[in-house]
């Protein structure tokens, strides 16, 4: 976890592919329901009714926040990307990818998107971004103490 003002994120992916948020959401399948997410860029359809967009909103404040943070003492200008993820649920993407600011996957599904991400972190951004995600853990930590 990586602790927020009011909120953690669930994970967070530092490397060749760039900085990622993951937010996890764990929901039991309906009996004889559909078992599907559907993601169309903007909503989300979960087990065949529409979910309160809160899912969304919620992985891109994530990422919003972490960008800021892993910016606010750097000459170099990092973006992050949020990332939604559903175990055990099969996850649909409907209509043009064009509006996917948000990445809406199976955890399964998660190797594979990044392999397919163009390198845009070098060697030495990636350790400098994981010191700064380093430092503000355990920093919350000792303030939490």
């Amino acid at each position: 976890d990586i602790p927020g003002p009011s909120f953690n994120i669930d994970h967070a992916i530092v490397g060749p592919a760039g900085i990622f948020t993951i937010e996890t959401k764990s929901r039991t399948k309906p009996l004889g329901a559909s078992s599907k997410v559907l993601h169309d860029g903007n909503t989300l359809q979960i087990a065949g009714k529409q979910a309160v967009n809160q899912p969304l909103h919620q992985a891109r404040a994530q990422a919003r926040w972490l960008t800021a943070l892993v910016n606010r003492d750097s000459t170099a200008k990092y973006s992050v990307r949020p990332v939604l993820v559903f175990p055990e649920w099969y996850v649909e993407r409907i209509g043009s990818r064009t509006k996917d600011d948000v990445w809406v996957l199976n955890p399964k599904a998660l190797a594979k998107f990044l392999d397919c991400e163009p390198p845009i972190l070098s060697n030495p951004s990636i350790e400098h971004v994981t010191q700064i995600l380093a430092l503000h853990c355990r920093q919350t930590v000792l303030e939490q103490a």
